[in-house]
């Protein structure tokens, strides 16, 4: 594996990776029948650091954050570093071909009212997920999508960067399956 790059794994439940004790690494998760999953493991001094992923089964009304997405300022085009986080979106709807998805954009805004603008930006953001879905070849009838604007903010008075971050976010609803 190498540093800042997507790898893919198939067929084992369990891995090995070594790595610098200063290097952060996420691992994403996904297996036909359930949700998609993703962990942060911070870098360690431990020798050994183990990791448990439990899934969940797919049903209506399931949610992921993608919360790694991530889009120019005020734009609706995605970040080189969001990569990881569509290429497992679409690895879980190609292993799940019957799954039907809302694909929601939510923006920061913790001072203002839910005005038109962020409605506007959040609904081209959930968009710009949705067309990288069509663009791979899933099913047009299997996606739908709608901008939240800042109406369902997770921090709506941020104390730092990372909960205004935590904000601006993708969300993946379940509609069926």
């Amino acid at each position: 594996m190498k540093f800042d790059e997507v790898l893919e794994a198939k067929g084992k439940s369990s891995y090995g990776y070594e790595m610098e004790v200063y290097r952060n690494i996420k691992i994403g998760c996904v297996r036909n029948g359930y949700m998609f999953h993703t962990t942060r493991v911070k870098g360690s001094m431990d020798p050994v650091v183990d990791v448990e992923i439990k899934l969940t089964p797919v049903g209506a009304g399931e949610r992921v954050v993608l919360d790694d997405i991530r889009f120019v300022g005020n734009e609706d085009k995605v970040m080189r570093q969001s990569e990881a986080s569509l290429l497992l979106l679409l690895r879980f709807m190609q292993m799940n071909p019957k799954v039907r998805i809302e694909i929601e954009g939510h923006v920061n805004g913790p001072t203002f009212k839910n005005k038109k603008e962020f409605i506007d930006l959040s609904t081209a953001r959930a968009k710009t997920v949705h067309d990288f879905l069509l663009v791979n070849e899933v099913e047009p009838e299997r996606l739908s999508y709608v901008g939240i604007g800042n109406a369902q903010m997770l921090y709506p008075t941020p104390k730092n960067k990372e909960e205004s971050e935590a904000n601006r976010r993708v969300e993946i609803k379940v509609i069926g399956n």
